[in-house]
């Protein structure tokens, strides 16, 4: 960790880890599989995640949703010492996911063909992973969901920055209002975030509540070319651990 945000250092899974309070552990997960790893994938998911998996039309949507909530179950299985497959997970009326019987932190992301999944211990976490794409209309869609000084920060990048800057601004939105765990519920112009691509260590403005920004922090950083990605953290100073093996359990 740097002392302006976070440069990622991915590494193969250790052995054995424990989560000690105010570590932020992010994995990153290609979302690709053989025919065969695909199938033993579907295996490991409950029944509600295979109907869901089945109700995909095309075929790449459910291979990245099948590959990424098994990543999740390894990775929880792997800090709990269960079995992937015996975990079990609640929904709160917003939609939000967690373990039954509490205690892990979690969120999950993905798009195109990663997934990003951030794990705590006992503190509130979000993240979000964007591929970037080029062909979408980026200061329409600001203009429908970002607040009035994130509209006029992108009126500052160019065409060529644009996009760049727009997905940099939609994960560190997202990986907050994950975070806080309140959906839709949650206006995306309730609240300002920095969106200069370079910045590592964001800037967050609560217009409701001047205090709330205090107790959260929000890092961005760039997983691989062409993706934006960020994490908001109910900690303040927290310490990150990167890897990108998932554990074999």
């Amino acid at each position: 960790m740097t002392e302006d945000g976070i440069t990622p250092n991915w590494r193969a899974a250790p052995e054995s880890t424990q989560l000690a309070a105010g570590d932020v552990h992010l994995w990153l997960v290609a979302l690709k599989a053989s025919d065969d790893d695909l199938k033993h994938s579907f295996s490991i998911l409950d029944s509600i995640e295979q109907e869901r998996a089945d109700r995909f039309h095309f075929q790449r949507d459910r291979t990245r949703y099948i590959l990424s909530h098994c990543a999740l179950r390894k990775i929880l299985a792997f800090y709990t010492g269960k079995k992937e497959s015996s975990l079990e997970f609640e929904v709160t009326s917003y939609g939000k996911p967690s373990l039954v019987g509490g205690g892990l932190e979690f969120n999950l992301s993905h798009s195109h063909e990663l997934a990003l999944i951030g794990v705590t211990q006992n503190s509130r976490i979000g993240v979000d992973v964007e591929h970037f794409r080029p062909n979408i209309e980026c200061k329409k869609l600001a203009a429908r969901f970002f607040s009035a000084p994130e509209i006029e920060r992108l009126d500052n990048f160019g065409n060529e920055e644009v996009i760049a800057a727009f997905f940099h601004c939609w994960t560190r939105k997202e990986a907050y209002i994950k975070a806080i765990g309140e959906g839709l519920s949650m206006p995306l112009d309730s609240f300002a975030v920095s969106i200069d691509p370079l910045e590592t260590s964001v800037r967050l403005e609560t217009f409701a509540d001047s205090g709330q920004a205090q107790r959260w922090s929000i890092h961005a950083f760039t997983p691989i070319h062409d993706y934006a990605a960020a994490v908001a953290v109910e900690i303040q100073k927290p310490s990150f651990q990167f890897f990108n093996t998932v554990p074999d359990m």
